[in-house]
């Protein structure tokens, strides 16, 4: 899993990139909820491509 910090924006970052490119990501939770965005690439998801097309998708959001 990989954790970004983005104070205030992570729950509306992680809401553009499931509406416009239909990849879920998560928050956190408790006091951090609004401030960490959390990327899992373990199993299914460990491949160079996928995390690729999320890297991508966040990059877009957040530009």
């Amino acid at each position: 899993m990989t954790a970004f910090h983005l104070p205030g924006e992570a729950e509306r970052i992680q809401q553009r990139v499931e509406a416009d490119h239909d990849i879920v990501l998560a928050t956190s939770l408790g006091d951090l909820a609004e401030d960490i965005l959390r990327v899992g690439h373990m199993g299914y998801n460990a491949d160079v491509e996928k995390v690729d097309r999320v890297m991508d998708a966040i990059a877009d959001v957040v530009a």
